[in-house]
């Protein structure tokens, strides 16, 4: 793990790949989160979820379902590879866990 205090204030793209590589997924939703100026209030809006939610995601207290994966991946306007992993979805080494969230998606849908 790393000092979350060094990517902290930072938005994803001002994020060098090896502090991005060692983030963990509540450090990835909470700086997508600052990068959409959205507050955590605004978001619980938007995911019909409380605030507390959201903090307890962030700081990887509790994972969001993969409903809310799909809808966080919405809102943001990104693929689940760059949510999931910070791999944008041309990029050759997201092709394996594309399909694995692609198939997650598709056993929740059952």
């Amino acid at each position: 793990m790393y000092n979350i205090n060094t990517v902290d204030n930072k938005l994803p793209n001002q994020i060098n790949p090896k502090e991005k590589a060692k983030m963990n997924l509540g450090e990835r939703l909470r700086s997508l989160r600052r990068k959409n100026n959205l507050s955590q209030n605004d978001l619980a809006k938007k995911l019909n979820c409380t605030k507390s939610s959201i903090s307890m995601y962030e700081n990887n207290h509790r994972r969001p379902s993969i409903e809310k994966l799909i809808e966080l991946a919405k809102i943001y306007s990104i693929d689940m590879n760059t949510l999931l992993l910070w791999q944008e979805e041309n990029s050759l080494s997201s092709e394996i866990p594309k399909n694995i969230v692609e198939e997650l998606g598709e056993i929740t849908k059952k």
